[in-house]
């Protein structure tokens, strides 16, 4: 029985409600301990400095002098100073108890004989005071009240907390859903991943479980693939090499035509079967080390000259790059050899860098694309010449593509202005 506590959706609930408790928390404390606390503390005491105030104004000067004081005082917005005579002195004031603790402190400031009431929040704040045997009432207004920064502060510490949760949570998810990208586009490189971690929420372990088995699969059914073609082309090349070397010692009586063009069939077979071969290679089996690019179409460009191929070469300055020193020289000899099948003449190797990439493009004179897309031309066993009347296995340009892509780089295929075609492979590999 599957677990509540493992799914994705229960746990991210649980999260984010445990980090709102939290940051309200944080708030409340924030709140009562640096803002309300200060607020009410400092009122007190400038309720009490009024009342010290008044008190001491009021016995300081003669009894026929204070209702000229008063209506002075009284003219102020927000402070007002009113005696109390029975019977309804008393009633004047509102029917709320001042708070006890805020009491305390002002009966500790102000004196004993210190009373005060308070209405609604809005409403102004009583205080009871004798001066020279007179009781008062002392009547404040709210104020203004300050800039509340220390409220302001808890607010953003709390969001703060909440915000810096969450992103940690979403954090984590994403690691385990980048690796599984990450293997994925090592999967579309033609790379073999590593297993990744099965671990995380129930969903996240379902996912990257799924994940294994089907780059297990993949690998499995690749292995098979290539044990197949090469059981076949093994199977198909010892006949062929006996039949060839009867054709070579004259055991069979043919003409010199015959067995010419016997030989030549047995060869591009033996070229197909070789292809067949390469193709099944995976080129993640050999690992890139820094290798020169231009010693290799060098190497390979100077076999074609001494067989009588017309195959020249610009070399720009690539310098070192990470390569797969045998998948390249498949991918290079490839495409002079598809030049040579369809031209024969006027081949040209040329190589450069563009930024982080490094570019070999091979054109030649032949006719280029005549029908169709070139992108189409590099599937497996497509074929520009529909007769088949030219030879090869259609797997040369299909090769090349993956050769690239296993390096990080691309195919273009493209037809030259001044006829021929030119094939332009981009290598992501430095």
């Amino acid at each position: 029985m599957r677990r509540i506590s493992n799914r994705l959706l229960v746990r991210t609930a649980l999260l984010f409600a445990l980090l709102l408790i939290i940051s309200q928390v944080i708030w409340i404390a924030a709140g009562g301990l640096f803002f309300l606390k200060p607020l009410r503390g400092g009122y007190v005491t400038q309720l009490a400095t009024y009342v010290e105030l008044a008190r001491s104004a009021l016995a300081s000067m003669p009894r026929d002098a204070r209702p000229a004081f008063l209506k002075q005082v009284n003219r102020q917005s927000n402070i007002r100073v009113v005696p109390i005579y029975p019977p309804y002195g008393e009633a004047m004031a509102p029917g709320r108890e001042f708070p006890l603790p805020m009491a305390t402190s002002l009966r500790s400031l102000a004196g004993n004989d210190v009373s005060a009431r308070m209405g609604n929040p809005e409403a102004n704040t009583w205080i009871r005071f004798v001066a020279v045997g007179q009781p008062y009432w002392l009547v404040v207004s709210p104020g203004r009240p300050p800039f509340p920064v220390p409220l302001l502060t808890s607010i953003v510490i709390a969001l703060v907390v909440s915000s810096g949760g969450a992103y940690l949570l979403i954090a984590r998810l994403n690691r385990r859903l980048h690796a599984v990208v990450e293997a994925s586009r090592a999967i579309g490189r033609g790379d073999i991943p590593a297993a990744i971690a099965v671990e995380g929420p129930e969903e996240i372990q379902e996912l990257s479980r799924g994940f294994n088995q089907m780059s297990e699969g993949l690998q499995r059914l690749d292995a098979e693939r290539r044990l197949m073609l090469a059981g076949i082309s093994h199977d198909l090349r010892s006949p062929l090499v006996r039949l060839r070397l009867h054709v070579e010692l004259g055991k069979l009586e043919l003409s010199s035509a015959v067995t010419d063009a016997m030989v030549r069939d047995i060869k591009e077979i033996d070229a197909i079967l070789t292809q067949f071969l390469e193709f099944a290679c995976n080129e993640s089996d050999e690992s890139p080390q820094q290798t020169d690019l231009n010693a290799l179409v060098s190497e390979v460009c100077a076999g074609y000259r001494l067989s009588g191929h017309d195959v020249k070469t610009v070399l720009g300055p690539v310098g070192l790059a990470n390569l797969r020193e045998v998948g390249i020289r498949r991918l290079i000899r490839n495409l002079v050899d598809n030049g040579v099948r369809y031209a024969d003449k006027e081949i040209e190797v040329a190589t450069s860098r563009n930024g982080d990439h490094i570019v070999v493009a091979v054109a030649d004179r032949g006719p280029g694309i005549r029908t169709g897309s070139p992108d189409a031309l590099i599937k497996p066993f497509a074929r520009e010449d529909v007769s088949r009347s030219k030879p090869g296995s259609g797997l040369g340009l299909t090769m090349v593509d993956k050769i690239a892509r296993a390096h990080g780089g691309s195919v273009k295929l493209m037809n030259r202005p001044e006829g021929g075609l030119l094939v332009v492979v981009t290598l992501g590999a430095l």
